[in-house]
């Protein structure tokens, strides 16, 4: 009875490095074809068409960074991007970027922010509210080009999220273009900047925020 205990115990061992093997064989070669696709080595389309023929979104990293891919050749193939975005999404919803180029291609296809662009930004920024500088600047650039499209609480979450790039990416000259853009079509920035209450770092002392 102890040695096949022993003998069980060891066949589970054995099996569980060969699952461990391969599931990280598995990831390198998904790492691998984000790379080709973001060298333009891989025909993004026709790979779309592949991941979708397994019906497994498993490696949702993939389907995201090929959905984005497709997204850049042209307009042609969005209804594909939007596809595979929420087959990934719906396996791991936990990718911010993937849930704002949802927003982006609904907008898009639609041609004007609709409800579902809307709910697909809320969950980007649900999901993570201080983000990456260049995904803040998106969403608040998004936000600000769809303005009179957009909720109230869309807006304010936007701008708190994007406060960051003040306080801690001191990105200045970026901000100072939104704001002269947004004032130019008559967009209250500084109102809704007032709204948000974050930290002023040291070398800000001093220095005029009305």
């Amino acid at each position: 009875m102890s040695r096949s205990i022993k003998l069980i115990s060891s066949a589970l061992i054995v099996a569980a490095l060969a699952v461990g093997v391969w599931l990280a064989w598995s990831q390198s070669q998904s790492m691998k074809r984000i790379s080709q696709l973001q060298q333009g080595a891989l025909d993004p389309v026709a790979h779309a068409q592949s991941l979708l023929a397994t019906q497994r979104a498993d490696k949702s990293a993939e389907w995201v960074e090929t959905a984005s891919a497709i997204a850049d050749q042209s307009a042609d193939h969005d209804a594909l991007a939007i596809q595979l975005l929420k087959a990934a999404l719906a396996e791991n919803p936990y990718f911010p970027r993937g849930w704002a180029l949802l927003a982006f291609l609904h907008t898009r296809d639609a041609g004007s922010f609709t409800a579902e662009a809307e709910r697909a930004l809320e969950r980007s920024i649900e999901v993570c509210p201080l983000c990456s500088k260049e995904l803040l600047r998106w969403r608040l650039t998004f936000v600000l080009e769809h303005w009179t499209n957009v909720s109230e609480d869309t807006r304010v979450a936007a701008f708190v999220g994007a406060d960051l790039l003040r306080w801690w990416h001191l990105d200045y000259e970026y901000l100072s273009r939104v704001r002269t853009e947004a004032l130019g079509r008559g967009i209250a920035f500084d109102t809704y900047r007032k709204k948000v209450n974050s930290p002023v770092r040291t070398n800000e002392i001093g220095v005029r925020t009305d």
